[in-house]
């Protein structure tokens, strides 16, 4: 074979072996949209859980245990009707709280205790005559609070207070602070009226 043949037939070795190359460093069309799809599914696991919110959660479930709690007692509460009605997983339930006991603990000190600060202990910032301002709030609360539902099944607190406190310490403790609390804000209402008049004798 001459030199000339030889170098024709390397050349197009060559070449072969280049378009082999480019034939196996170019993924297919069905290669492309494996993977344009999987990469969305990616991104979009990852964007929902960024977005999780455990505060919120923990909210929402307080807040669907404190109804369920108010209708039915704590006792006869079911924790599988907070669930639908929150569409939480029990694992995440459990993860804040790891008994229903311990629910119900927090329902006190989350949900109703800080209501009735909320509630009531703005008054006492009011600067002039606080019980006219309690009274008008009392007033305001029985017309406009509560739904008839709710007047229907009483005061969550004294409803606790008779069917837990005498079973079990830990819902004494909780519902007699809440308790304390309440007589602080409406004997610190006393208090403030009281000064003026107090004030104006001396």
């Amino acid at each position: 074979m001459s030199a000339m043949a030889q170098t024709t037939l390397r050349q197009g070795r060559v070449g072969q072996s280049q378009h082999n190359i480019r034939s196996v460093s170019k993924p297919h069309a069905s290669q492309l949209s494996s993977v344009t799809t999987v990469r969305p599914r990616t991104q979009l696991r990852q964007q929902k859980s960024g977005k999780r919110n455990p505060d919120h959660t923990r909210e929402v479930l307080l807040q669907a245990a404190f109804d369920e709690i108010h209708r039915h007692g704590f006792q006869a509460a079911s924790v599988d009707a907070i669930l639908a009605r929150t569409g939480v997983t029990k694992g995440a339930l459990y993860h804040h709280f790891p008994t229903k006991t311990q629910l119900g603990y927090a329902v006190i000190e989350e949900v109703i205790r800080q209501r009735i600060l909320q509630r009531w202990g703005h008054v006492l910032q009011e600067p002039e005559d606080p019980l006219a301002h309690l009274i008008q709030k009392l007033r305001y609360e029985a017309q406009h609070s509560w739904s008839l539902a709710a007047l229907q099944v009483g005061c969550p607190v004294n409803n606790l207070a008779n069917e837990m406190s005498p079973i079990d310490e830990g819902f004494r403790q909780r519902i007699e602070q809440v308790f304390q609390d309440w007589r602080s804000i409406i004997a610190r209402m006393i208090e403030q009226d009281a000064e003026p008049a107090m004030c104006a004798r001396t």
